[in-house]
């Protein structure tokens, strides 16, 4: 029988389990009752050899129930009241569950729930408190408030005015900051694309070959993609249509035979009169 009832080494790896811990203790203890007489020194160094991976736990420990105590202190975390009724409020029965099934697991989530005794007005605010937290729109505050292992309904508001309250200044906060940053990289934009600027700029930079409008590249100056605010061609007017908000080499409009024939007029015509503003003087020798 002792053999049959040998319990596995316990690896007390983290993330072990309140339960995964007992189960294994009632195991080891059950291996301990098939042993007669065995005296606590005994039983100490039996549980030594079976939790010698968690040994550091308890290498200062000199007796059993010392020990026992200690490794409980380590892996049987008392239970959340809040979050235990919060599972089991939620919890649905699953495609492959049946009736039964679906039963055991609801009595088995209510062990961890702390259900006892109590006045109706008690069991109301409790019912109260944890509809108000499961039905919560903020999954932060529910988070938040599903950390706390007990709450009363008037702590649970309190708390969530709280988190509603930080939430939303954090939000103004972020919208401000957001803000101020913005009208500043506009002001530092408006004074680039000043003519003072643009006198500076080589006519080559300016003008960039045509480009489709991808994700790569903007489709107002043909640089690479950036945002509006930001494209030196915001308040640019375009040479080929007129427009204003584009360089020409990225213009997509079509310019008529007659439109460019006009085009061709104007510009002879300030040639001439820049010809007229500044006569041309021809020096002559004669010998």
């Amino acid at each position: 029988m002792e053999k049959f009832l040998r319990p596995e080494k316990f690896e007390g790896r983290e993330g072990t389990t309140s339960e995964q811990w007992t189960d294994w203790y009632h195991t080891f203890t059950n291996f301990l009752d098939t042993i007669e007489a065995v005296p606590d020194s005994a039983k100490l160094k039996l549980l030594i050899n079976y939790v010698s991976p968690v040994f550091s736990y308890i290498s200062e420990c000199t007796r059993y129930s010392e020990s026992i105590k200690v490794l409980e202190a380590v892996f049987m975390k008392p239970p959340n009241e809040i979050f235990a009724r919060y599972k089991l409020a939620t919890r649905k029965q699953q495609s492959s569950e049946t009736i039964d099934q679906y039963l055991q697991s609801l009595k088995l989530l209510a062990k961890d729930c702390s259900f006892k005794a109590v006045t109706a007005d008690l069991y109301s605010q409790e019912a109260v408190r944890d509809a108000f937290i499961t039905g919560l729109t903020s999954s932060l505050i529910r988070k938040r408030l599903l950390e706390k292992p007990t709450l009363t309904l008037e702590e649970a508001v309190q708390q969530a005015r709280s988190l509603e309250m930080a939430q939303v200044n954090a939000e103004m906060y972020a919208s401000s900051f957001s803000s101020n940053n913005y009208s500043t990289v506009t002001a530092v934009v408006d004074s680039d694309s000043s003519p003072s600027y643009a006198s500076k700029v080589p006519e080559e930079e300016n003008e960039m070959p045509e480009v489709a409008a991808t994700k790569s590249a903007c489709s107002f100056c043909g640089r690479l993609c950036h945002p509006r605010y930001l494209c030196p061609a915001r308040k640019a007017i375009c040479h080929k249509c007129g427009k204003r908000g584009h360089f020409s080499s990225v213009c997509r409009s079509k310019v008529r035979p007659e439109e460019r024939s006009s085009i061709k007029e104007s510009a002879m015509i300030l040639s001439s009169l820049t010809l007229a503003r500044h006569p041309l003087i021809v020096l002559v020798s004669v010998s």
